[in-house]
């Protein structure tokens, strides 16, 4: 599913908080996911099977799986939905979640997130536009989608902001 273009000033907050002085000058030339989409499986193997396929067709500019450090062990699911709410709560997307570099994500401190999926970041090569490929999986994603609303709560900047923000419906007119 095609995912919105990402907003000039969510561009520009992060490449602050996450590229510059971090990254080779411009900082703007590392935000590859202006343009995305989420890919939903069932199966981690599914997943593994559609990033090789990406990588045969598209010139595959960065790779972060935010899986690659988990151990394996048996969870229930009110386990990982408590787990998912606590990562939202914390505010641990205050350096943007999708933007914590594979190398970085070690598991300690502030990149221990509980959201996990893996971005692809492309490049076509008859148009050279990089877009990134959210791959994860499909119950990772209905949390993701419930907790939408709160994650866009934690981000906002200053109470202004909250004024026009509707959690369970629009203002009627």
């Amino acid at each position: 599913m095609p995912g919105p273009v990402k907003l000039d000033q969510r561009c520009r907050d992060k490449i602050v908080a996450d590229y510059e002085g971090r990254e080779p000058w411009p900082p703007a030339a590392s935000l590859f996911d202006i343009l995305r989409c989420c890919v939903v499986l069932d199966d981690p193997y599914a997943m593994a099977v559609l990033i090789a396929y990406l990588q045969k067709r598209f010139d595959v500019v960065r790779i972060k799986n935010r899986f690659e450090n988990d151990e394996v062990e048996e969870v229930s699911a009110e386990q990982i939905q408590c787990e998912f709410y606590g990562a939202e709560t914390q505010g641990e997307d205050t350096q943007s979640n999708s933007t914590i570099s594979t190398a970085d994500s070690g598991g300690g401190g502030h990149n221990a997130k509980m959201y996990r999926d893996v971005l692809v970041n492309i490049r076509d090569p008859d148009f050279g536009l990089i877009c990134e490929v959210q791959i994860t999986l499909s119950g990772i994603a209905i949390l993701k989608k419930s907790e939408q609303k709160i994650y866009s709560i934690i981000r906002m900047a200053s109470a202004e902001e909250l004024q026009e923000t509707f959690v369970f419906t629009e203002r009627n007119s």
